[in-house]
């Protein structure tokens, strides 16, 4: 039972975020803020992932709590937010590219692609994202922090038993 009931909150969780956030493709990229207002967004439901498509990913967020959205794909070339007309720059020293979003207000982001149409959205309250962020760090430096425990240990053993195969194991 409630196994049950925790997976019926988490889909109307996972249905409230993705119900807030929807998209359009721009084949020709010549459409601007003010004419994609007009345009017909699809509702964004999983990542898009359409292969080796260039052209520009409009993005709708409506928000009616201060966010945190990241997108997380290395092969963005570009990425611009609009809040009101007005530009949003992205936060710095991210790994992703990682905006702020302003409580009760429609924000439109225009990604630009070069290689591939794959884009993975997180939508985290502001709190949420920190902690979020922390955790993966700190598994990214645990499992660096392995391979370099692992890399001077055998480096110790090709030392102590001349054992060729040890460098091996270390490069």
């Amino acid at each position: 039972m409630k196994l049950k009931l925790f997976l019926i909150s988490l889909l109307l969780y996972c249905s409230s975020v993705f119900s807030q956030i929807s998209y359009f493709y721009d084949a020709s990229g010549n459409l601007d803020v003010n004419g994609i207002e007009k345009q017909a967004f699809k509702s964004y439901q999983k990542p898009i992932n359409k292969g080796f498509v260039k052209g520009n990913y409009w993005f709708l967020i409506t928000t009616d709590t201060p966010k945190t959205v990241q997108f997380i794909n290395r092969h963005i070339s570009k990425i611009t937010a609009f809040c009101h007309q007005k530009t949003i720059l992205p936060k710095f020293h991210q790994r992703f590219f990682t905006f702020s979003l302003p409580e009760d207000s429609t924000i439109f982001i225009k990604v630009k692609l070069h290689k591939e149409a794959y884009i993975p959205i997180q939508l985290y309250e502001k709190s949420e994202f920190e902690y979020a962020e922390q955790n993966n760090l700190l598994l990214i430096g645990f499992y660096f922090g392995f391979v370099f425990v692992i890399l001077i240990i055998n480096l110790f053993y090709y030392f102590s038993f001349k054992e060729a195969t040890f460098l091996y194991y270390t490069g």
